[in-house]
């Protein structure tokens, strides 16, 4: 009696799984070099957006960072007491208040991410150079698609 064949799966069997578990030894690592640093993973969190997007007004980002707008409050007071941090006027508009890195939170947020860079290029060592093209290519394809999904479903749109 003759085979019959699979059904095609779309992505290929295994393929979330191990995007799953690259995820978690990712996670993994931030958060060991985060700890590292002296930092909670929140903390982090706001210094690797503020170092992204420079000085932003204190309202609102909560919801880019995974927290309330209440956790964020306390966690920039820790983060300004450490001197990671400082919160500023508006130099146009004095009703508002900015929170940029300091220095010494540019050169912290900096040592973590460079300590997570060298931790993946170890694990990409030994790739050769046309996997690691490859790769690059298939990471930055499912990247965009992951975003306009996030940005559909944002907007209210679904699947068809």
């Amino acid at each position: 009696m003759g085979r019959t064949a699979a059904a095609p799966r779309s992505p290929p069997e295994g393929l979330e799984d191990a995007l799953l578990a690259l995820l978690q030894g990712t996670m993994r690592i931030v958060r060991q070099e985060a700890v590292r640093a002296g930092l909670s993973m929140p903390q982090m969190l706001v210094l690797r957006w503020l170092r992204r997007t420079g000085s932003r007004p204190a309202t609102g980002w909560a919801p880019r960072i995974g927290a309330r707008p209440s956790t964020v409050s306390g966690l920039v007071d820790g983060l300004v007491t450490a001197g990671l941090v400082r919160r500023d006027r508006d130099a146009t508009d004095r009703r508002k208040v900015l929170v940029s890195l300091t220095p010494a939170g540019r050169r912290r947020i900096d040592r973590v991410a460079e300590a997570q860079r060298r931790h993946l290029a170890r694990a990409l060592a030994g790739l050769s150079g046309e996997d690691r093209a490859a790769a690059t290519r298939a990471l930055k394809d499912l990247s965009d698609r992951l975003a306009a999904d996030v940005a559909g479903s944002r907007s209210g749109g679904r699947d068809g």
